[in-house]
């Protein structure tokens, strides 16, 4: 065992640069189409993208291929030591540190039902406000996180790891389509942390189009965040350490496609079903939703 955990050190470095690091690299890519800002209230999403832009070119850039490659090459290098880095990071000393407990509570909060609250919450927000960024970045930003979520539930049941947790923790036991039957086969990916990424991704990339003087703020903060996720789903013990490498790379993956998919596609049934959606007050207090169908 000792011999084992020697490698621990340099594996958790690998694993802190993967999940917070990489990621970060992405934005300084230049967007392939910033739109214009709007100096009137339109009365419909922003759906007006420059000309410019290729409709063929990639949703995902040569370069961003490189470092999504660099998270997936990371996840496999960690198989070998998860079982050493769950073992560490629950040693009592590790797990008495003052606040971690409560802090990894609330980003395990905010990487379940948390980013599909934040995401609906500023769409409604924009709706409310009659914001059409507002409306545009929930709106993407939650269609994304779906997308992500949908793609980590495929393959959770496809790949079958058992989680950490289970007696008797066997890092490598992956059984083909068990994960669709039994919630305890259901460890690789790591779901909280593939839709954290996501929602960082979309928002940065919403972020070049309606606000693009404020990615700096925006990105490290938003993947800085999502980070957080992924590394208090280890200190839970709900997770291996491969498991929240691929899913912040295919939940950033998800993340930039379907928000460069959204813009590069104007009056798209995303947007549209958008714009129809209409919150007006409630007779009994509140807002109620309306639908606006041709």
């Amino acid at each position: 065992m000792r011999a084992t955990r020697s490698t621990t050190p340099w594996a958790v470095a690998l694993l802190v640069t993967a999940t917070a690091v990489l990621p970060q690299s992405l934005r300084s890519q230049a967007p392939d189409t910033v739109a214009t800002p709007r100096t009137t209230l339109p009365t419909t999403l922003p759906t007006t993208l420059p000309t410019a832009a290729p409709a063929a070119a990639p949703l995902v850039s040569t370069r961003e291929r490189w470092v999504l490659g660099a998270m997936a090459a990371t996840g496999l290098a960690l198989l070998p030591v998860d079982r050493s880095i769950a073992l560490e990071l629950h040693e009592p000393h590790v797990q008495r540190i003052d606040g971690a407990r409560g802090g990894t509570d609330v980003f395990n909060l905010l990487g379940g039902p948390g980013v599909a609250v934040l995401g609906l919450g500023t769409y409604v927000l924009g709706r409310a406000t009659d914001s059409p960024s507002l409306t545009t970045l929930g709106g993407h930003a939650t269609a994304a996180v779906a997308v992500a979520a949908m793609a980590a539930g495929i393959v959770k049941g496809a790949t079958g790891r058992q989680r950490p947790y289970v007696d008797p923790g066997d890092a490598d036991e992956f059984v083909a389509g068990r994960g669709f039957s039994q919630g305890n086969r259901t460890s690789f990916p790591s779901g909280h942390t593939t839709a954290a990424f996501a929602l960082a991704a979309a928002a940065t990339e919403e972020t070049r189009h309606l606000w693009p003087g404020h990615v700096r703020l925006v990105a490290p903060l938003a993947y800085g965040t999502a980070g957080a996720v992924g590394l208090s789903r280890l200190y839970v013990g709900d997770h291996w350490a491969s498991d929240v490498i691929v899913g912040a790379g295919l939940g950033t993956l998800a993340g930039l496609a379907t928000s460069r998919y959204l813009w590069r596609h104007p009056g798209n049934r995303l947007d549209r079903w958008l714009s129809d959606v209409t919150l007006v007050p409630s007779p009994r207090g509140g807002l109620a939703v309306t639908l606006h169908t041709p």
